[in-house]
């Protein structure tokens, strides 16, 4: 008996749900698969990842990006392969590694300046009671305060290009006080 030709595999489906998911969030693969014998998924966190030839589910683990996985299933005769794109939509929450002012102890009268650095943020701004809020760049550039008078409390708020945000505080302390008695150093008459 002289066999002409073959079955090639049969992928029914290869899909990913929930598609898509939010930054972060994982999505999970499924396949039904026919007359193959062997199958592997790539893409993402698998390379060539050997799964079921028949069918199964497997997650993507966390993604941040949009992923797309190809599902090889090969038998003798043929190989047969299929992609599913998984969209992520959003991106991360907005991160403030550091916020702090330098010098953070101040004589009065005198100014000082804030440093911050931030990730994943589209916007800032700066702010503290009795001041009118500014708006300043995520990248940390130094901001230079007016003179103080007492101690204040600056809080920067960073907000991603969905709206989320998050802040964090510094403190400035400032000593001494405006009262002080004028003092003459000299006086005499010529």
């Amino acid at each position: 008996v002289v066999v002409l030709g073959g079955v090639s595999p049969v992928i029914a489906y290869f899909s990913a749900s929930p598609n898509p998911v939010s930054y972060g969030n994982s999505s999970t693969l499924s396949w039904s698969v026919s007359d193959a014998t062997t199958c592997t998924i790539s893409g993402g966190i698998y390379n060539n990842q050997s799964v079921n030839n028949t069918g199964s589910t497997l997650s993507s683990g966390a993604l941040t990006a949009n992923t797309t996985y190809t599902l090889s299933c090969q038998n003798s005769f043929s190989t047969a392969t299929l992609p599913v794109t998984v969209s992520v939509s959003g991106s991360a929450a907005p991160l403030i590694t550091s916020f702090t002012a330098s010098p953070s102890s101040i004589n009065y009268n005198q100014n000082t300046q804030l440093f911050w650095n931030v990730q994943n943020a589209s916007s800032c701004t700066l702010s503290r009671p009795g001041a009118q809020t500014i708006s300043v760049s995520p990248s940390g550039s130094p901001y230079t305060t007016s003179n103080l008078t007492q101690t204040a409390i600056y809080t920067l708020s960073c907000q991603n290009a969905q709206g989320v945000s998050t802040y964090a505080t510094a403190s400035i302390t400032v000593s001494g006080t405006g009262n002080q008695q004028p003092t003459i150093s000299s006086f005499y008459a010529n």
